[in-house]
């Protein structure tokens, strides 16, 4: 890991905020490794479904985040997805503590709370997120599998079922300091979203992958930058 001084850390977290101000593209948070006490990483991802969105938006969305592990259970965060406009905070809690230091198959188990806004309207829009994953350690790599319930304050507000999404995919520790993680996303298992399972969507998108017309298709891909603290 890179190390820092606690007198380092206002500089890095500086640096951290101009980049989520100052990236360009759009996109979600990496399903990086759990991070130890006083451990801080920046996480550069792209994630969502393959498709377009309100016939604007090409996505998967590149994204930028800044996690730290608070203690051994709970890590905290925050994303920025550039073109949406959306903030996401991020309270992660570890149910079940994998042991990741024997390549042990029993999994560590993680509860993710967010709560996503999008600024750029004239009135706020929430984006509620709750995630349930289960990732194995087995060095160099870290398969997980993540289900997770999604929506936004509008749909919740009529009454919609919230959206449901699963993920399979693995987290690779490159180096010490770098891991890179890459999954399959199934966006919205329950929802049918208007694309044809063969011609995509009215726009002409014929790379729509949507089994049975329900859901769509997409992928995550990202890395993650860990700096601990050297005390």
């Amino acid at each position: 890991m890179i190390s820092y001084s606690k007198t380092g850390v206002s500089l890095l977290l500086l640096v951290a905020v101009l980049l989520l101000l100052t990236t360009l593209g759009c996109a979600s948070q990496i399903r990086g490794a759990p991070l130890k006490p006083g451990v801080l990483g920046i996480d550069l991802a792209l994630s969502g479904p393959i498709a377009q969105m309100d016939g604007v938006y090409p996505i998967p969305f590149p994204s930028i985040g800044i996690r730290y592990g608070v203690s051994e259970r709970i890590q905290v965060g925050v994303s920025y997805v550039p073109v949406l406009h959306v903030i996401r905070p991020l309270v992660v809690l570890e149910l079940l503590d994998g042991d990741f230091e024997h390549n042990s198959l029993v999994p560590s188990i993680h509860l993710a709370v967010e709560a996503g806004v999008r600024t750029n309207f004239s009135h706020a829009i929430f984006y509620p997120r709750l995630d349930l994953a289960a990732m194995w350690h087995l060095e160099p790599v870290s398969p997980y599998v993540e289900l997770g319930l999604f929506s936004d304050s509008e749909s919740l507000a009529n009454g919609e079922f919230p959206h449901i999404s699963a993920t399979l995919g693995t987290n690779w520790q490159i180096l010490p300091w770098l891991d890179m993680n890459a999954g399959l996303l199934y966006w919205g298992i329950n929802k049918d979203y208007g694309y044809s399972t063969t011609s995509g969507d009215a726009s002409g998108t014929p790379w729509v992958i949507t089994p049975g017309g329900m859901g769509v298709i997409g992928l995550t891909f990202g890395f993650g930058i860990i700096f601990e603290d050297k005390k």
